[in-house]
């Protein structure tokens, strides 16, 4: 159904996919596995058309896409769901489904199907997107997608920082449609076990080629699964946090260890009087390790007082990626943040030194809230720490998108530390 031959992908100078190929046949299920900065996003990216092939092909049963814009891949029957969802928070859910109308005839519904499989959808029908939880955010991009009734299905990491229950209605869902014999599907996806649940055909990717593939049934034989990676969701406290709260995360891994952790939900910081809320993340790595900190982001409500502290300890032969977003009022809602404030420190040792060290403070009128070198009037401000022996060019690709498009991103890099701010 899908047909990808030589794909090549640039960043600056950096070379970020390297003559990619593979075939994508109706009703089967393909995951793409790999760990982050290897190029899967671009790849998925370079497929919708979000950006351009710089050589190489793409065909979709008898069309030639290679060089079609992003409308006309979706009205070829190509759905698609990015990672992090990105629905329209203002927009009620019933909106956000009719997005996913724009490739239909004029007076279609959403299919039925995208109820069936996603019932709190039908319950939810006027709630606005901002207003649901990541589980149910990521129902609704699927269900988005499937308005479409599409041929190809990508999704780009579907489960993460989602709570398991869910998780296991988006494999019963993606079960469900490739078992019609209809659609193909192509799954980004770093949680091995659910990948490896719905594979009829597995890639394997690594700095920008395809280093392995073969049938799913093979993976473990194969030895997709090179190493153990544990896979924890945290969960904030879910009456959000107050003055007087302390709020501690440890994560310590031993050599070689890996880790991929996420938070099902961002972190709701809440209006006091009394004294500041602080929240401490701490993060020990041994050699040879990987460690993955990739929370849904902070939210502080007006009148906040918000202490947030961040260390990495590291090894030199670490490999380190690590975000977060702090997001001033609820941007959904139109509520600012005028009366709180927040104090930042981010800190990164590499083998016992200092290699990066962040601070700010942010209170009313604060210059630093609106001068150009903080956040220029911005409500939500973002910062992505990739360190490893080497920094691959895939990661200056992801930088790309730690600000929204109508914002901006500072890159610092430095012998083996990526910072995007």
């Amino acid at each position: 159904m899908l047909t990808v031959a030589n794909l090549n992908q640039y960043y600056g100078g950096s070379h970020i996919l390297r003559d990619v190929s593979f075939e994508l046949p109706a009703g089967k299920v393909t995951a793409v596995l790999g760990r982050n900065g290897v190029g899967k996003t671009t790849l998925l990216r370079t497929l919708m058309g979000l950006i351009p092939a710089a050589t190489g092909s793409v065909r979709f049963g008898d069309r030639d896409l290679t060089h079609a814009r992003p409308d006309e891949r979706a009205r070829a029957g190509i759905g698609y769901v990015p990672q992090g969802r990105e629905i329209f928070a203002r927009l009620t859910v019933a909106e956000n489904l009719e997005m996913g109308l724009a490739t239909r005839e004029r007076g279609e519904g959403v299919p039925a199907r995208v109820f069936e499989m996603f019932p709190v959808l039908r319950q939810m029908m006027r709630r606005r997107g901002g207003d649901l939880s990541g589980g149910q955010q990521q129902q609704l991009a699927i269900g988005r997608a499937l308005a479409m009734q599409p041929r190809l299905l990508i999704l780009d990491e579907p489960t993460e920082g989602i709570q398991p229950s869910i998780i296991k209605d988006i494999e019963r869902a993606i079960r469900t449609l490739a078992a019609t014999g209809e659609m193909a599907i192509l799954l980004v996806e770093q949680y091995y076990d659910f990948a490896r649940s719905l594979a009829d055909q597995y890639l394997v990717m690594e700095r920008g080629e395809i280093v392995a593939r073969g049938a799913g049934a093979d993976m473990e034989r194969d030895g997709v699964r090179a190493r153990p990676v544990c896979h924890a969701i945290v969960v904030h406290p879910p009456a959000g946090i107050a003055g007087g709260d302390e709020l501690v995360i440890d994560i310590a891994l031993r050599e070689g260890a890996g880790a991929l952790l996420t938070t099902p939900g961002a972190a709701k910081w809440y209006r006091t009087a009394g004294p500041w809320a602080k929240s401490r993340v701490a993060i020990a790595a041994e050699a040879g390790s990987t460690v993955e900190w990739l929370p849904q982001g902070t939210i502080l409500y007006d009148g906040a007082l918000a202490d947030i502290g961040w260390e990495a300890r590291i090894a030199a032969t670490t490999r380190l990626v690590a975000w977060d977003i702090v997001c001033l009022g609820r941007t959904g809602s139109g509520e600012r943040f005028t009366k709180g404030r927040l104090r930042l420190d981010a800190r990164l040792y590499r083998d016992g030194k200092l290699a990066w060290l962040e601070r700010g403070r942010i209170e009313p009128e604060s210059p630093l809230a609106a001068s150009p070198a903080g956040l220029a009037g911005r409500s939500v401000a973002g910062t992505m720490i990739a360190a490893a022996p080497v920094i691959e060019d895939e990661w200056l690709a992801l930088c790309r998108d730690v600000a929204p498009a109508e914002g901006e991103a500072a890159v610092t890099r430095l012998p083996g530390l990526l910072v995007a701010r």
